[in-house]
């Protein structure tokens, strides 16, 4: 969005969630000197001056302290910035683009996000759906193996990632990927082994369940008939070849 109407300009992102609450406020809005205690020589302006003229980028809105809202909702009615400290006002243009995880609709409900300033900032809402919902995972996972410089993707490989949960969404999946390419080597085919911390399908757990299963129960009749492999084929009408398959979990 800020690339398509002026990339020249400034963009400031700020991860509300990311900055303690006592110093989201200096951040923002900016002070002037000796305000506080430690506070820098001459003052500063805040984030939202340094976007003046471009985009301001509020991630994680949902999380941004109460009392905060309502200096977010003057500045944004007003187009002035006062910084702590200060009565002088200072004038901003900027474009304002907000993103939360957060279900605003309850975070209103529950009082702890304004409606009012919810009303200001929505103009147009995309949603972005999880990875697991994308449908251009492919793409996703082609453009970021071609980034670590692996090689080709098993067909077996490329089903386990796109049957996973990917709660942390696109970092975990770009973790997964960079993880498999070291320990496939680069340039190298990445293989299912190479994920080594991927849930399997649920498919492929019950067929490793049966297995087991199998296995024991093969085990079991075979300590009973005191390691007499013709023995336990005979009692469990398969032949000798079946229990050493079953035993190595073939």
């Amino acid at each position: 969005l800020h690339d398509s109407l002026n990339p020249g300009a400034p963009f400031i992102a700020i991860n509300c969630s990311a900055i303690p609450e006592n110093l989201i406020e200096a951040e923002l809005f900016g002070y002037v000197e000796g305000t506080f205690t430690g506070a820098r020589r001459g003052g500063t302006k805040g984030r939202i001056e340094e976007a003046n003229g471009g985009t301001l980028l509020l991630d994680e809105i949902g999380d941004m302290p109460f009392n905060l809202q309502t200096r977010l909702l003057r500045v944004l009615q007003e187009r002035e910035v006062t910084r702590l400290g200060s009565s002088e006002r200072h004038p901003v243009d900027v474009r304002v683009i907000s993103a939360t995880h957060c279900d605003i609709n309850k975070f209103i409900q529950e009082q702890r996000f304004r409606e009012d300033l919810f009303y200001r900032l929505n103009g147009m809402q995309v949603h972005i759906p999880a990875l697991r919902q994308r449908q251009d995972i492919d793409n996703i996972i082609a453009k970021l193996t071609q980034r670590y410089q692996g090689g080709a993707m098993h067909p077996a490989a490329l089903d386990l990632l796109k049957n996973q949960e990917w709660r942390g969404n696109i970092r975990q999946l770009e973790q997964a990927i960079r993880l498999a390419v070291a320990l496939a080597g680069e340039g190298l085919a990445i293989l299912p082994e190479h994920f080594p911390c991927l849930e399997q399908p649920e498919s492929k757990r019950d067929e490793k369940s049966l297995k087991e299963f199998e296995r024991k129960k093969v085990q079991d009749a075979l300590d009973a008939n005191h390691g007499n492999v013709k023995a336990t084929a005979q009692q469990l009408g398969v032949a000798r070849g079946t229990i050493y398959r079953k035993l190595r979990m073939e």
